[in-house]
């Protein structure tokens, strides 16, 4: 087995006192620790060794928390990098607690290892070697009761009778860290029927003409099909931890999948477009919930999810971009459905989702505070789209012509915040928009334009 490189990110401070003795101990046990100090010779690039060689390559990175490091400017850029790291790797972030410091908010969803050290750390090392490993401290494995296999044998003769995943089940199993296998078989055995179902001749890729009447059943269709995925999947980011945060991720991940596999033959742009809707709808349950709950981390994480297209290698999106309510179902396109309602100046996309979202959410979210956290959400979304196309083309929702006609306040309620706050903003402290404060102000300059603008409206 490799060696796995675990990179510490610390104060100086806190060498002496611990640090050096930690990471010999982590080399002692086959962890190629690395420290600076032991990594760098007059001469080098501290950016260039930090960033680009100790971060960029480890397996795992160690954040040692004390009164010193929370003040440091160089811990603080090494856990932006970290979280990027776990975001778009994988990579491990560990937390050790050395004193009564306070755990950064980035931070505060992860489990962390509190070491006196000047008392035995023997027990919280172990676990740490664990974590860096992945080899949990838990009883050996026993057969399953003989009843089960005939169960088993059952479901293979009938198929999985087993009923998919509901809000209420998410939540008893999401109550207590035991039931996190069953947990994560229930959501995926719920997302797998899903994209059976999407993967059913009823979707076909076809070149039948679109018109109103087609584009409302099988949009009617998508509705009925993801209603079990999406409001499980919101509840458990409304009650999960950032430990969970992967599970609601890979689902959006297999989702998003489905619509993104190579069309053959002919077919009409239309139906191509529109199989994003159920990643979309997914999409929206789980950043309502996290919106809602303050879950800065989770809504990132989702936001942030790659997607890169089936027609170019090079043609690589985040999920809030590809997820565009506009660029799903144009508005158009919309207002030929018999049910459509509104004048042409609203987003009929975002109008019918404000409807069947809210019944996804129901469960963790009360109707008044539901308008609430859905502008909010579509909000923050369109600030990540227009951020992730460089402020050009972005779709917004319904809150912008809210705010056209003075209806609304959310921007300048967003702008107030940003003034408040400034690098304590939620989502800047959890390294969305790169942790750059400019970046949200031009993406909110970008949005007020566009509600600005008369000739949008007309």
């Amino acid at each position: 087995m490799k060696s796995p490189v675990a990179f510490i990110s610390h104060s100086s401070q806190d060498k002496d006192r611990f640090v050096i003795k930690f990471a010999t101990e982590l080399r002692a046990n086959g962890v190629d620790a690395w420290v600076d100090q032991w990594e760098m010779l007059p001469g080098d690039s501290l950016i260039d060794k930090i960033f680009n060689i100790g971060i960029a390559n480890a397996n795992a990175i160690i954040v040692i928390i004390s009164a010193a490091s929370i003040e440091s400017k160089w811990v603080k850029e090494e856990l932006d990098l970290a979280m990027v790291r776990r975001l778009e790797t994988g990579a491990k972030v560990i937390v050790v607690r050395l004193d009564d410091a306070e755990v950064p908010t980035s931070l505060q969803g992860l489990l962390y290892e509190a070491i006196d050290p000047n008392i035995d750390w023997n027990s919280q090392f172990d676990r740490i070697l664990r974590a860096i490993f992945q080899v949990p401290d838990r009883p050996p494995l026993g057969p399953p009761p003989s009843f089960v296999g005939s169960l088993q044998a059952k479901e293979l003769d009938q198929g999985d009778v087993r009923p998919p995943a509901t809000a209420q089940t998410v939540m008893e199993l999401i109550a207590d860290p035991r039931n996190r296998v069953q947990l994560h078989q229930t959501v995926k055995r719920t997302c797998d029927r899903l994209v059976q179902r999407l993967g059913d001749a009823s979707y076909g890729q076809n070149a039948e003409q679109p018109n109103g009447e087609r584009i409302q059943a099988r949009l009617d269709q998508y509705d009925e099909d993801c209603a079990d995925v999406a409001s499980s999947i919101s509840v458990g980011v409304y009650y999960g931890t950032a430990e969970h945060d992967g599970l609601w991720v890979g689902s959006l991940k297999q989702i998003i999948a489905t619509a993104n596999q190579p069309i053959t033959g002919t077919y009409h742009a239309v139906w191509e477009d529109m199989r994003k809707y159920p990643a979309l709808r997914l999409f929206y349950a789980a950043g309502i919930a996290a919106v809602d709950a303050g879950h800065w981390q989770t809504l990132r994480e989702l936001s942030m999810v790659k997607v890169q297209s089936w027609r170019a290698s090079n043609d690589v999106q985040t999920a809030v971009n590809y997820l565009g309510p506009g660029k799903v179902i144009e508005n158009e396109t919309m207002h030929t459905l018999p049910r459509a309602e509104g004048s042409r100046y609203y987003h009929p996309v975002s109008r019918h989702l404000h409807q069947v979202v809210k019944k996804d959410v129901s469960p963790v979210i009360d109707g008044d505070a539901f308008p609430l956290a859905f502008e909010r959400f579509e909000v923050l979304r369109t600030l990540l789209e227009a951020d992730a196309t460089g402020n050009h083309y972005f779709s917004m929702g319904e809150f912008g012509w809210r705010a056209a006609k003075r209806q609304t306040s959310i921007l300048d309620e967003v702008n107030s915040e940003l003034d408040d706050l400034g690098e304590d903003w939620p989502l800047l402290k959890v390294g969305a928009f790169g942790g750059d404060m400019k970046r949200v102000a031009d993406s909110l300059a970008a949005v007020r334009d566009v509600v600005g603008s008369s000739r949008y409206w007309l």
